[in-house]
């Protein structure tokens, strides 16, 4: 069984066109779920935060062989960051 994807978009046009909406329907089923914000979605901020200081942080310093052993080091980087929470401003 796969894993399900799930993609934060915006609103924007090219998101929802009809061409976007024709290539989606090939893909496999339930693989992708795609979720919209709304049209005043701040805090879309803190993911795109979160993620570009994991980039940072992690994933640009390493080299892993196996999708196995990338998710297993996002998973204990999720896990290190759990540990002492950080309240975001």
């Amino acid at each position: 069984m796969q894993d399900t994807i799930r993609i934060i978009l915006d609103n924007h046009s090219a998101h929802t066109s009809k061409k976007t909406q024709r290539f989606l329907n090939t893909t496999p089923k339930d693989r992708f779920k795609f979720v919209f914000t709304s049209k005043h979605g701040s805090w879309l901020n803190m993911i795109k935060s979160f993620f570009s200081k994991m980039t940072k942080q992690m994933l640009h310093t390493i080299r892993v062989n196996a999708k196995q052993k990338l998710k297993k080091r996002i998973y204990q980087y999720f896990e290190e960051v759990n540990r002492e929470p950080v309240v975001y401003h």
